[in-house]
Formats: structure tokens, C-alpha cells, sequence
């Protein structure tokens, strides 16, 4: 429920990007078997967010440091990738950064390279980031009820009368922790 509660802003945003045809050749995303969805390949993806109407994606990376961890300083970015653009990448916009798709993020002091994030749209979402070994990177969440890393978001959803779509459902894709097994909660409005 907190995921479609998050997306009702999300969308209201990302309504107004219309319907393009993809025209730039991936992989076939592990959100959606919708075709013309592809599969991010960004260097530093934690997880990626996609949506109906068009294949643009939301990429959710870390930075590194040289030497293989987590940049302390300006620990994760995101980002439009303009996939019905010839997937050029685009910067949030302020109110996609400020109120959408932004992430807001601590660092565990405890645990170095750790770091509880969610959503800026939704602050009660929280997720571990964190840094199994030098150079990767993982979102660890309850998906179905079991501890796993994150993948994607895909958000299904109708235009209607107005401004705000209705959505249809959110599904949470991701791969258990022991074992790599996909996983997928679909979470109905």
C-alpha cells in the first residue's frame, strides 16, 4: 500500500510526459513483459522505476570512489534515461528531485557503506543500501515477504478524466538474497 500511496504523486508528474516510440535497441526489462521496455545497463544501477506510456526510465545509481566504495560525499544519483530519446540521459527536474522520484538517504554510522534510503515522495519507505563487496552495490527490501535486492518498479496505470491517473497496480521486482531467485509483489490500488 505504501508503494501505490508513493506513485500517486510519482505519476501526477510523470503524466505529462506523453507517448513515444522507443528507438533505441536493449534488452528486453525485467520489470515488464510489455515489449519496447528495455532493460537498463547503466554503470553504478542499484534499481530502476518504469512506468505505462513510455518506455523513459528512472535510474536510481551509486558513485564510487576510486578505490571501489560507496562515494561518501555524493553517494547516489538519479536520473532520467530518455529511452524514446535514443536513451540519452537526462537530470531530474526540482519538483521530480524535491517531490517524486528523488531519494533521500543516511549513512549508518555504525555500518560503513550502509545506508537507509526510500523515496523522497514517500519517507516511510525505507530501504537498506548497501555494499557486499568493493564495487557493487545492492537496495535490500522485503519483496513478498522475503529479504531481497531490489531491481525495478514498474507502475501500471490509466489515463482518466483530470489530472491524476488511476493506478492499476505496482509491481516490485527484485532477486532473494540466497539463492537469486526472482521475485515479484504486485501491489493492487
Amino acid at each position: 500500500m505504501f508503494i501505490v500511496r508513493c506513485f500517486v504523486r510519482v505519476l501526477i508528474l510523470v503524466f505529462f510526459f506523453g507517448n513515444s516510440p522507443v528507438v533505441f535497441a536493449a534488452s528486453q526489462s525485467a520489470c515488464t513483459k510489455n515489449t519496447g521496455y528495455p532493460m537498463p545497463r547503466d554503470k553504478g544501477l542499484l534499481f530502476y522505476l518504469q512506468r505505462t506510456g513510455n518506455p523513459n526510465t528512472v535510474i536510481y545509481a551509486v558513485n564510487y570512489t576510486q578505490d571501489g566504495r560507496i562515494n561518501p560525499i555524493k553517494p547516489f544519483k538519479v536520473y532520467w534515461r530518455r529511452f524514446a530519446k535514443k536513451g540519452k540521459k537526462r537530470p531530474l527536474n526540482f519538483f521530480e528531485r524535491n517531490f517524486a522520484f528523488g531519494i533521500s538517504y543516511q549513512p549508518l554510522k555504525k555500518h560503513p557503506g550502509k545506508y537507509l534510503a526510500n523515496l523522497v515522495s514517500y519517507p516511510a519507505g525505507k530501504v537498506m543500501i548497501e555494499q557486499p563487496q568493493l564495487g557493487k552495490a545492492r537496495v535490500v527490501m522485503p519483496i513478498a515477504g522475503k529479504n531481497a535486492q531490489l531491481e525495478c518498479i514498474y507502475v501500471e496505470w490509466r489515463k482518466q478524466a483530470g489530472i491524476i491517473p488511476n493506478i492499476v497496480y505496482v509491481d516490485i521486482v527484485g532477486r532473494t538474497l540466497y539463492g537469486s531467485r526472482k521475485i515479484v509483489q504486485r501491489i493492487y490500488r
